[in-house]
């Protein structure tokens, strides 16, 4: 198994917290969000829904902003794909798991020498796959990609992951939390999921905010099914060299979304 099944963040009681979209090594991006906040590293916190190498030019960086007390990230598809490369054949990481997540090898991760390869192998495997945030009387969850469809609360998917740690049972059944693209068929398959869906919501948290989908189809926006919100907006993609990617979108922009954690529909 690689990462941890769960960080509970305490309550911040003096400043701000902060979700960020996918960074995919868009360091620069995102230190230009916080600017635009006037973040205070002494007070507030940010929190990555996840996909924090890849894509983007900076991976190593993005890595290292775990190093910062004011930093932390939940565990992406990204992330992982990495990590079973640099952990292939130690314990815990058997051949189902690098064939299941595994992705085309990126410049970045090819280019580590082996200092730099133990580092960032460190740094994933210290992420949680979900996380908690405190918020007034309840709590906002995060998980990258997606709640499976079987869990109808924070607390049977919390459970499910808990289990599958402390059994060292293997990562697949919870490949959905990094990988799940369920709404994401239905939209391509013409029937997108509705915002106000009742049987999306969970009734045991605030919201469960997401990353992994973005909707160019709706001009890089955040979006929600239920209280479960989306917002990656393809940070990635304002790039020059993914231009073609989105070039048909004739609203909205890629780039990367800064949200409060009390408001995470609305963009920063």
């Amino acid at each position: 198994m690689i990462g941890r099944a769960i960080e509970r963040l305490p309550r911040n009681t003096a400043g701000r917290d902060f979700l960020v979209s996918d960074v995919h090594g868009m360091v620069h991006d995102l230190r230009a969000a916080l600017a635009r906040v006037a973040f205070d590293p002494v007070v507030d916190r940010v929190v990555c829904v996840g996909d924090l190498v890849d894509k983007g030019p900076e991976s190593v960086a993005a890595l290292r902003l775990l190093n910062e007390p004011w930093f932390v990230s939940v565990m992406g598809n990204h992330d992982l794909a990495a990590a079973v490369r640099l952990l292939e054949g130690t314990p815990g990481v058997d051949a189902d798991d690098v064939a299941r997540f595994r992705l085309p090898t990126e410049p970045w991760l090819a280019g580590l020498d082996p200092v730099e390869r133990a580092e960032a192998a460190a740094h994933i495997d210290g992420l949680p796959w979900l996380l908690e945030i405190p918020v007034g009387d309840g709590r906002v969850g995060v998980v990258h990609a997606e709640v499976p469809e079987e869990d109808n609360s924070w607390a049977e998917l919390r459970e499910r992951v808990e289990r599958a740690f402390a059994a060292q049972s293997g990562m697949g059944q919870l490949a959905p939390l990094v990988r799940g693209r369920r709404y994401l068929r239905a939209l391509k398959a013409g029937q997108p999921p509705g915002a106000d869906d009742p049987d999306a919501v969970l009734p045991d948290v605030r919201h469960v905010v997401h990353g992994h989908t973005i909707r160019g189809d709706i001009g890089f926006r955040p979006w929600c099914v239920g209280n479960r919100v989306h917002i990656d907006s393809g940070a990635f993609l304002a790039q020059p060299a993914w231009h073609g990617e989105w070039a048909h979108v004739t609203e909205g922009r890629p780039g990367l979304t800064l949200v409060d954690v009390t408001d995470p529909m609305t963009p920063l």
